[in-house]
């Protein structure tokens, strides 16, 4: 349980990181893949990858979004539809 908790919070920190470079949350998720050798389908899906991002940054949107708005943070909503396109 370790392990996943510290996996979901180092994608999910990577794809916002990603985002506020400009970067779409589709990309980002393929690029936290390449960069730890990740091979989509051998070792996860996209599915599976893509939504344990979609609900870290549910989490995170519950637990502090006046703190992440303050640092600038923009966090948008982007819908499993938007990120399949």
């Amino acid at each position: 349980k370790f392990f996943e908790k510290a996996f979901e919070e180092s994608l999910g920190m990577y794809v916002l990181m990603q985002n506020i470079k400009g970067e779409e949350t589709k990309d980002a998720l393929l690029s936290f893949c390449e960069a730890f050798g990740i091979v989509i389908d051998e070792d996860i899906t996209f599915e599976c990858i893509k939504q344990k991002e979609f609900r870290y940054r549910e989490k995170l949107k519950k637990l502090a979004p006046q703190l992440l708005a303050s640092k600038g943070f923009k966090i948008k909503s982007t819908t499993a539809k938007e990120l399949a396109a």
